[in-house]
């Protein structure tokens, strides 16, 4: 913006010297009575073509006479010419230059009609502009924030900077939510990724980070929430390359998240390796409590989990961007993920029903993962003006897992064991082509083709198959003040258990965003948007896992995607580094999938997954970042809202009823840059107890407070206290309340009272500057947590 203002102060400085000659012109030939008028347009977009410098030229002797300037509707107009030929000359700096030839009869006024103007790009080798850019910049589908050098002073990588962004919470194993949801898609250019792939990406390489609380329909049709952290365009060429190194100090608690990244342009090609790790390993308690009754029969089980989680994920990533020219690049990106999530330790239960039993088991996972992606991705820009831009995108993702519980009973030495080799093979074809009309109508549209294959090698009898087709289409308009944009998705699924009646449906995803600018940075936005959440492997795989002996877990193959509609209605206001949204909303999910824990004739627990009815959600939210002087930011989020469950006739069976509460969400975080290269901050976030079907699902507040020193621009360290003073964090817990059963789950942590991490980075490059090139989606499996 500072970059188009001198620009337009220079252009404005250059037009004062016609206007200057055409006042003196003017007084020498009073008593002349020719005149030439015209319009200015834009070639190609019809628009009027503003503010460009029109200038009289004598054509015997090449002297300026006089000038004037288009206005805003383009058009211009000299008087007071004498008889005889000369030329116009047409400049500016957003425009080709153009001259015209004409020649003047005595009194004679002269109507060129209108006169078309093809747009020109100033290439400049050098621009500095200093000052603060503007925090955040709200738009119809999306809010911008800026990355601004002190937060990049706060930041190491790109999770680091999330961590500075209002209604973004990122816990202590760096799972990201957006607005108290964790259904949310990681885009980095455009590309899907996650938190482990930003975990690698250096806080310097991004210039924006983009929120969309209602994307627009070309997202998949799960996308409520997306995320996109927008690189610069400009990057090193050469070597260069980053390594962020985690250290807990207690071996007890372990959370470390290392990460490093080598990348090497030159010429037309940019490409790099990289390397992202994730290692938790921690004491965790269970205490849990069921009673249920059916045919009279009362039973409850009391059991007590003392585990040791191990889990830990190895990411390897590569890719290749090559640029044939200005108009045409392709990018190759794949992964190798071998990851695990085990649970070791001692489980104690009494059963009490139709008889009493002690258990005493000793539980040994082996969990074994391996996942593999690869994907190509092409974009061209098309015609002679590069005004359209089309996008082939390719992708494979595969997964293939073995995920085994042995419960070994300590006093008899009796066996029990689960088993699922699940595989996942998952093929997306995507191609979006998006063409400006003109400056105030742009059109988008394409197509998505997507294939999953599910299966479990232990079972035949699972084999799941589910195809997507889907067709969307865009119309953005802006004028003036007012912004809209309309877009439709269509999409036709066919999905089920292969060898079996095939489930189908058809789904109309509209999604309507408008905005209405009231003032210079305050607008007012209102939004409708309706999408799909599919269920994923683990939730469709029918097999009983054992959770203790008479306690299992299992997916469901019919679930059906749930419908969610989103209603809102927001007001902005964006003020120098400050930043405020209040937004009113409404949230509808149709056919929520959930939990349902039952009793069974047996006398055993089971809990599974259904479409249980209807969640709706109605309230308020407010985000906002604010500068204190120079040095401090403070961030905030707050959402208070009313839950309904509305249960359907399969969940009235099962002794649901409907139920409503108010519920809120609170995250707040701050900053401050210090003298000597250090700074501090510390983030809040904690949610209410949250309204399920059947439960209350809850969990303690998490806090964090850092401290950090930049050695150079190479070199910075930190160290982070993790609730500290907690001893004890719930992580997660439930609770049931119902005719037929009552339940009671906390799962724990044990801490000490500082839990203190160290932290290292290193940055390094050797090149000069290079241009960034879009890649394309990643596809990630979903499993059940198991741990914090």
């Amino acid at each position: 913006m500072q970059k188009c203002f001198f620009l337009r102060v220079f252009q404005a400085a250059i037009s004062t010297i016609p206007l200057l000659l055409s006042v003196h012109g003017a007084i020498a030939q009073q008593d002349t009575k020719g005149s030439v008028k015209g319009v200015l347009m834009e070639s190609g977009r019809g628009g009027p073509a503003r503010f460009v410098n029109v200038s009289l030229y004598s054509i015997k002797d090449s002297m300026l006479l006089s000038g004037t300037q288009s206005g805003d509707d383009g058009s211009f107009g000299l008087a007071g010419i004498v008889k005889g030929r000369y030329m116009l000359r047409f400049t500016s700096l957003s425009y080709t230059g153009k001259a015209v030839e004409i020649e003047l009869a005595n009194q004679q006024a002269l109507d060129l009609d209108t006169i078309q103007l093809l747009d020109s790009q100033l290439s400049l080798k050098q621009v500095t502009v200093r000052g603060e850019r503007e925090k955040a910049k709200s738009d119809v589908s999306k809010t911008t924030f800026q990355i601004g050098a002190r937060m990049q002073q706060l930041a190491a990588s790109g999770v680091d900077l999330l961590k500075q962004l209002p209604g973004i919470s990122i816990d202590l194993a760096q799972n990201i939510s957006l607005e108290g949801s964790t259904k949310v898609i990681i885009l980095v250019n455009g590309m899907e990724r996650d938190g482990k792939y930003l975990n690698q990406l250096p806080a310097s390489d991004i210039d924006k980070i983009e929120i969309m609380a209602n994307p627009p329909a070309r997202y998949d049709a799960g996308a409520s929430r997306v995320i996109n952290v927008v690189l610069k365009s400009d990057r090193r060429a050469g070597l260069s390359g980053n390594i962020n190194m985690e250290t807990p100090t207690i071996k007890k608690q372990i959370y470390t998240f290392p990460s490093a990244r080598l990348s090497y342009g030159r010429g037309k090609v940019d490409a790099f390796a990289s390397y992202s790790g994730s290692l938790g390993y921690f004491d965790i308690v269970e205490q849990s409590r069921r009673e249920g009754s059916i045919s009279d029969q009362k039973t409850s089980i009391s059991s007590s989990r003392n585990e040791r989680q191990k889990n830990w994920s190895h990411r390897f990533s590569y890719g290749l961007d090559y640029t044939f020219n200005e108009q045409n690049s392709i990018t190759l990106y794949g992964n190798f993920n071998p990851y695990s999530q085990e649970l070791d330790g001692n489980i104690r239960a009494l059963y009490q029903g139709r008889s009493t039993t002690k258990w005493d088991y000793l539980k040994e996972d082996t969990d074994r993962n391996l996942g593999s992606f690869y994907s190509l991705f092409y974009k061209s820009a098309l015609g002679k003006r590069k005004r359209g831009e089309l996008t082939v995108d390719g992708s494979y993702y595969h997964l293939r897992a073995k995920n085994q519980s042995v419960f070994t009973d300590l006093v008899t030495g009796s066996i029990q064991a689960n088993l699922v080799r699940p595989v996942q093979n998952t093929f997306n074809l995507r191609t979006d082509y998006a063409l400006p009309i003109s400056k105030s109508l742009r059109l988008a549209t394409g197509f998505q083709l997507k294939s999953n294959r599910f299966a479990d090698q232990n079972q035949s009898n699972f084999r799941y198959g589910g195809t997507n087709q889907a067709l969307h289409g865009s119309v953005r308009f802006s004028k003036q003040k007012v912004v809209s944009e309309v877009s439709l998705r269509l999409e036709q699924a066919v999905f089920g258990i292969i060898g079996s009646k095939a489930l189908r449906f058809v789904a109309f995803l509209p999604n309507v965003a408008f905005q209405y600018q009231l003032r210079e940075g305050v607008s007012l936005k209102a939004n409708y948007q309706k999408v799909l959440e599919y269920p994923g492997l683990y939730q469709l795989n029918p097999f009983q896992m054992l959770e203790d002996p008479n306690t299992y877990r299992s997916g469901n193959p019919g679930l059906r995607p749930a419908k969610v509609t989103n209603l809102g209605i927001e007001y902005s206001r964006s003020y120098g580094k400050n930043f405020i949204s209040l937004r009113a909303f409404y949230n509808n999910r149709e056919g929520a999938i959930n939990d349902l824990t039952r009793l069974t004739e047996s006398g055993e627990f089971i809990t599974q997954l259904f479409n249980l009815g209807t969640i709706q959600q109605i309230g308020s939210q407010f985000t906002g970042t604010f500068s204190v002087g120079k040095a401090i930011q403070l961030q905030s989020y707050m959402k208070l809202f009313r839950a309904f469950t509305q249960v359907n006739n399969f969940a009235i069976s099962q002794g649901l009823g409907d139920r409503q509460k108010m519920a809120y969400e609170l995250a707040m975080s701050a900053s401050a840059s210090l003298p000597y290269g250090l700074a501090v901050a510390a983030q809040f976030t904690y949610n209410s107890p949250t309204t399920e079907m059947q439960k209350m699902a809850f969990a303690n507040a998490l806090y964090f407070i850092s401290l950090q020193k930049t050695f150079s621009s190479a070199v910075r360290t930190g160290i982070t206290f993790a609730l500290p003073f907690g001893k004890i964090f719930t992580y997660q817990g439930e609770k049931i309340r119902s005719e037929t059963l009552t339940s009671d789950i906390k799962k724990t942590i044990n801490l000490t009272m500082l839990p203190v991490f160290l932290k290292v980075s290193y940055t390094f490059s050797k090149g000069g500057k290079r241009k960034q090139v879009n890649g394309s989606n990643e596809e990630t499996g979903i499993r059940q947590r198991k741990g914090f």
